[in-house]
């Protein structure tokens, strides 16, 4: 999945409009191909990792994360 990020890293907005089932988001680090957060996931009853990728269609950075 990939969201709109500003230069300040990703908005809590964007995190609650882009994945309801999640909450909670915390970052757990921060890197070229975008970030992981650790967050709620409501379906699962647990809290998961998520990476979410930078926004942009680069086939090589989508290729990298298959």
């Amino acid at each position: 999945m990939s969201i709109p990020s500003s230069s300040s890293g990703y908005t809590r907005a964007d995190l609650d409009a882009a994945l309801p089932r999640f909450s909670g988001f915390r970052m757990l680090g921060r890197g070229g191909e975008g970030a992981v957060f650790i967050a709620y996931d409501w379906t699962r009853k647990e809290d998961v990792a998520l990476k979410l990728m930078r926004a942009g269609d680069d086939p090589v950075l989508w290729e990298r994360f298959e």
